[in-house]
């Protein structure tokens, strides 16, 4: 919420329904997810508007961050899935992190970008 309150590029609305704490690894994944997120879409995007959304499911939680932005350099308009290597630092990052957690992300370009999360609760 501290990120999120001091953002001041643009509006950011924030949906959190998680009712067990994550370990804290997962903690620190997301926030540093969503601080390397709002960085970019400063540095990339002309959002006006951003959602955060955390959720909790009986088996993983996941974060979504998507803004409504028109601009982002690390995808061309085209690109709805970014699968490639080539989208720089921040997003490979964001990729390597939630990859040791066990979980998945998917970068999206539709009518804004968008970044989501998924971590098991626990690994196997």
């Amino acid at each position: 919420r501290t990120f999120i309150n001091e953002f001041n590029f643009c509006l950011v609305t924030l949906r959190y329904t998680v009712e067990t704490a994550p370990e804290k690894k997962i903690q620190y994944a997301f926030l540093s997810i969503l601080k390397e997120s709002l960085a970019n879409i400063v540095r990339h995007s002309n959002a006006t508007n951003v959602a955060v959304i955390v959720f909790e499911h009986p088996a993983l939680y996941q974060l979504t961050i998507k803004d409504n932005g028109s601009k982002q350099k690390a995808c061309s308009s085209s690109d709805e899935f970014i699968e490639n290597e080539s989208d720089g630092m921040g997003l490979s990052g964001i990729r390597k992190r939630v990859e040791s957690l066990g979980g998945n992300v998917v970068f999206r370009n539709r009518n804004g970008f968008e970044v989501f999360v998924s971590v098991p609760k626990e690994r196997k």
